[in-house]
């Protein structure tokens, strides 16, 4: 009965240490990662500077509309949170002379 194994019987060892293969080398694997996770906090720094700047209009529109002085400076205060040097457009309530 060749091809069956009996109980008992030996099986000889398959060294598999030959057989095994050395995996790649992962140099670049992880310059790949570090540049997915530097492509990534990019696109973080884009969304972050365009929601400011679409917050800044939006503040800057209800600046303008602003009618008390207590209003106008609440505005200010949080234009100056979101970001302390940005130019206030503020109009001029003077009439040309």
């Amino acid at each position: 009965m060749a091809g069956r194994l009996e109980v008992g019987s030996f099986v000889p060892d398959l060294n598999l240490d030959e057989t095994r293969q050395e995996p790649p080398n992962r140099v670049h694997v992880e310059e790949d990662n570090s540049m997915a996770h530097n492509r990534a906090e990019r696109v973080r720094e884009i969304r972050r500077r365009r929601r400011r700047r679409a917050k800044l209009q939006k503040l800057r529109a209800r600046l303008t509309q602003a009618r008390t002085e207590a209003e106008r400076q609440r505005i200010i205060e949080k234009i100056r949170r979101i970001s302390p040097f940005a130019p206030l457009e503020v109009p001029s309530q003077q009439e040309p002379s």
